[in-house]
């Protein structure tokens, strides 16, 4: 019973490592697929989601009144928001002469 789990335990490693390990061709096709998003202006179906999380404001105190909402998103969601609004508004304010 001990070999098995062993066993188990040494695949699910394997496997795990794999999985984790970096590769420029899969990340190149990842960049390549929100890029191309982007320039047509489509949303990705995974943008539409996201991780709901509730924080404590401070240690230990876990009242609903005391807990912050943060909703997680995907990290190249978060980049092309700042490229299109973040950039595009510095820009605007830039040549109104309303930012310094």
């Amino acid at each position: 019973m001990q070999k098995k789990r062993l066993r188990l335990l040494s695949r699910l490693f394997t496997l795990a490592s794999i999985w984790q390990e970096p590769s420029d061709t899969i990340s190149h096709f990842h960049a390549l697929k929100s890029s191309i998003a982007l320039l047509r202006g489509v949303s990705l179906p995974r943008w539409s989601r996201g991780l709901s999380v509730m924080l404590e404001k401070e240690f230990g105190n876990n009242l609903l009144s005391k807990l912050r909402a943060i909703l997680l998103m995907e990290a190249d969601f978060n980049t092309a928001n700042k490229i299109i609004f973040g950039f595009g508004e510095r820009m605007l304010l830039e040549s109104t002469g309303l930012c310094l």
